[in-house]
């Protein structure tokens, strides 16, 4: 016929063949595996950081009594002290040291605090000036 197109042979596809449904499960396995490994790496470093929180919060406060000791108290810990926290931070020790700072003007202390839990362990150290006379025994050399 004049003016008559053939056109190839027009098979109609209808859904996926095995092999695509079966590449498109693998891509998504590993999507989904990816996945799951990133949350659990989230929340174990989660985990972390909350305990690291709470470590750092309970040496703030164990560094302000410090800061706030009378000066005759301040003795007590020149060889370091150490303890537990109470309940619910048992988990948790500290330990803190005073010490005088040498080679500058009488009256500055460091006032070191580490607290210490099963995973880590984090420090915290300033140095104040105390106007007040240091007793006698803390003003001598280390």
């Amino acid at each position: 016929m004049p003016g008559t197109r053939t056109y190839g042979c027009v098979r109609a596809e209808r859904g996926f063949t095995l092999l695509e449904a079966l590449v498109a499960l693998a891509i998504l396995g590993t999507a989904v595996i990816g996945a799951i490994g990133a949350l659990r790496a989230g929340l174990y470093a989660r985990s972390g950081l909350d305990a690291h929180i709470t470590a750092v919060a309970l040496a703030e406060s164990r560094m302000a009594g410090l800061d706030a000791l009378p000066r005759d108290s301040l003795l007590a810990y020149a060889t370091g002290r150490n303890g537990v926290f109470a309940a619910p931070f048992a988990d948790y020790a500290w330990a803190a040291r005073v010490r005088p700072i040498h080679g500058g003007p009488d009256g500055l202390v460091a006032l070191d605090v580490r607290v210490t839990w099963a995973d880590g362990e984090y420090g915290l150290s300033t140095i104040v000036y105390r106007p007040d006379p240091l007793p006698r025994a803390l003003r001598r050399g280390p």
